[in-house]
């Protein structure tokens, strides 16, 4: 019989692949095990959690024929089979359309209202709606404005204000409390966490930071981080270059980030992004240096040895660096030419 220490061991020894399926009738195979249902989050408040070994590939596919939108990691940007080293604890999210949007209001005057832009939610009459697009935008109005308290849920963000926009991330749930109410909206499924991985190509480039989530959490890393976001939160990450580095694009689904330092999506469109950054070449000081030590000094800035170039000097001055083309200081591309001008010593006579 197992002991509770062989137990603890045997976990430690696993990490936890979380699968969140969103969408109206959404059903992924997962070779890690049983598959995860729509069903599990949207009428469950439950994700799919599978233990695997560290560094173990898992593959998902879409189990159902119509409808797959895509993947939430950057390693998958195909709508077909999604495999995934699995290093560390990892979220994936399915995506599938159409959508459901639901509010719940409290309120105690049937004239108090929610409805959307596009007229499919006229809250209390109709609460939800199963037709909307997958990451579609929403605008929700509490009316009278005089009236409303708060939302809760997807439109937290918005706080006392009557007007909402929300980026649907999923099978979405908004809670609007009106001044009257006696109690706070009861959001049913709870917010689905998700943990959002960021990677930086290549190590030690850059950094990139997050807003801190509801939960308290934040990214501010280099290389790898993570942190756990809720459902529907606006997350913002900034991605900042190191030692000569500068910030080139998100790899991530192509709608939330693109190629602007400063990026802000939905958290459950997106559970990995990696922020790649490309180094320059920011031209060193050289002058007065021994050629080797010169050499080593441009190669560490991400520049390249140009032509070398031999001229009368000083005894003191032979072997050293006496003038370098372009001027110390400039900013270009990585493996640009460093010029140098060295003393070759005294004429001889």
């Amino acid at each position: 019989m197992p002991t509770a220490a062989t137990a603890s061991s045997a976990r430690a020894q696993t990490v936890s692949l979380q699968v969140i399926v969103t969408g109206d009738n959404g059903r992924v195979s997962v070779s890690a095990g049983p598959d995860c249902d729509i069903t599990q989050t949207r009428d469950q408040g439950q994700s799919c959690f599978y233990a695997v070994t560290p560094g173990q590939e898992v593959t998902l596919r879409p189990a159902v024929a119509t409808g797959f939108v895509g993947w939430s990691v950057f390693e998958c940007p195909a709508l077909d089979a999604c495999t995934i080293k699995v290093d560390s604890d990892r979220t994936v999210v399915a995506t599938f359309t159409p959508t459901s949007l639901t509010v719940v209001r409290e309120g105690g005057d049937p004239a108090e209202t929610v409805t959307s832009s596009d007229g499919k939610i006229t809250c209390p009459t109709t609460c939800s709606s199963s037709q909307f697009d997958a990451f579609a935008e929403v605008t929700l109005r509490a009316s009278p404005p005089e009236s409303f308290d708060k939302w809760s849920g997807a439109c937290q963000e918005a706080g006392s204000a009557p007007t909402c926009a929300l980026l649907l991330s999923g099978d979405d749930v908004v809670g609007a409390k009106f001044k009257d109410a006696g109690a706070d909206p009861d959001i049913i499924p709870p917010r689905q966490r998700a943990l959002l991985k960021v990677v930086i190509e290549p190590q030690g480039a850059g950094t990139v930071k997050s807003s801190r989530s509801r939960l308290s959490e934040a990214i501010d890393c280099s290389p790898v981080c993570k942190a756990q976001f809720e459902q529907g939160e606006a997350v913002t990450l900034t991605a900042q270059g190191l030692r000569g580095a500068k910030f080139a694009a998100w790899r991530a689904d192509g709608r939330s980030c693109t190629s602007a330092a400063s990026c802000r999506f939905a958290a459950l469109r997106l559970t990995s992004v990696e922020a790649v950054f490309q180094f320059r070449c920011l031209v060193p000081r050289v002058v007065g240096l021994r050629l080797r030590k010169a050499k080593q000094r441009i190669a560490k800035a991400h520049c390249r040895t140009g032509k070398v170039t031999r001229k009368p000097s000083s005894r003191k001055k032979k072997g050293r660096v006496l003038a370098q083309r372009p001027a110390p200081g400039k900013d270009l591309k990585s493996g640009a030419k460093v010029r140098l001008t060295v003393g070759r010593g005294p004429k001889k006579r």
